[in-house]
């Protein structure tokens, strides 16, 4: 994602004085503001055309811990107040989006380090702060030509795990797994870094060592799994770990041809699953999706088609699961249509 250009304060309201009446009011001239731009930061603003989406945005917010929704990108937020404080630190959820792995940055707090008491942000353009230690590990990072100061790698993935486990940080799961909600979302997190980093499992608990409770994360790291590309595909390996033979993203061939990898599948039983997210709404990906479909039907596969809405209830996923296993038969490794 581009990073919008960042305007103050000073610039937009003298640039909103110059087409406005002479005496304009300061509301009219905040008004004429707000039309076009968002506050990223105390003093910094983005134009509206680089906002997240406002239902996103809704949803979001009903399980932040403090009702707060977050249009403004979390990388964007995190440049801004790097601008207006260069010699403070990303850190959290911030550090992760500018080191590349963000998924769960977007309705997270922007997250600073500074010479400053624990204050908690109230409004989405505040940042939550903490005091910045000396034993901290620090690192410049260069985005987009912007070089920035955040904590180092480890300790952005230790600090995320130590807010994740306090529920400092929430985000919608699947009810009904047997795992405390904290560990769910950990393992969702654990899966990203492993998706977007060349980190391995080894190599989390090694960087995170002395930073987070030894044992927890132990038991966090045991239950990651390489190849998650997304985290709803966390959740559905977590419903599925113990209904099946299912392995996550496997190659399904037409004569020799690669059509699609599911998400989970169960090769004895031919039982594919995928996740359909927002992207699966539009019309052409829909028109792919049922030909896929279709031709798996052809092969001798039972196709399972997952939403949001289905992925939120483990007992809905096992029932859909349950039904398609009953319907196929086992076949042997002959018959496969799979490599």
């Amino acid at each position: 994602m581009d990073v919008p250009t960042l305007r103050s304060t000073h610039e937009l309201v003298g640039a909103a004085r110059n087409h406005l009446p002479a005496h304009a009011r300061n509301d009219e001239v905040d008004a004429s503001i707000a039309e076009h731009y968002t506050r990223a930061s105390p003093d910094l603003w983005v134009p509206n055309s680089s906002l997240r989406p406002p239902g996103l945005v809704r949803r979001e917010s009903a399980h932040h811990p403090r009702g707060l929704g977050y249009r403004v990108p979390a990388r964007v937020r995190a440049l801004a107040h790097l601008q207006e404080r260069p010699d403070w630190v990303a850190d959290g959820f911030s550090a992760a989006a500018l080191h590349g792995f963000g998924a769960f940055s977007e309705s997270s707090d922007t997250m600073l380090l500074g010479v400053t008491r624990k204050r908690l942000a109230s409004r989405p353009e505040q940042a939550t702060t903490r005091r910045l230690h000396d034993a901290v590990r620090t690192r410049f990072v260069s985005v987009e030509g912007r070089h920035v100061l955040v904590v180092d790698r480890g300790t952005a993935i230790a600090h995320c795990l130590r807010d994740i486990r306090a529920g400092a940080v929430s985000w919608p799961i699947t009810r009904g797994l047997a795992f405390h909600d904290t560990s769910i979302r950990a393992i969702q997190f654990l899966d990203h870094v492993l998706d977007r980093t060349t980190l391995t499992a080894e190599d989390i608990r090694g960087q995170c060592a002395g930073l987070v409770d030894s044992r927890w994360l132990r038991r966090m790291v045991a239950s990651t799994s390489q190849g998650m590309e997304s985290p709803p595909e966390t959740l559905l390996r977590l419903v599925v770990r113990n209904h099946g033979d299912f392995e996550p993203q496997v190659p399904v061939h037409d004569g020799g041809l690669l059509i699609t990898r599911a998400d989970q599948a169960d090769r004895r039983r031919r039982v594919a699953l995928f996740y359909d997210g927002e992207h699966h709404l539009d019309r052409r990906q829909r028109d792919k999706d049922t030909a896929i479909t279709r031709t798996m039907h052809r092969l001798g596969w039972t196709v399972v088609r997952l939403t949001a809405t289905d992925l939120a209830d483990a007992g809905r996923v096992i029932e859909a699961i349950r039904v398609s296993v009953q319907n196929n038969a086992p076949r042997t490794p002959r018959d496969y249509a799979i490599t």
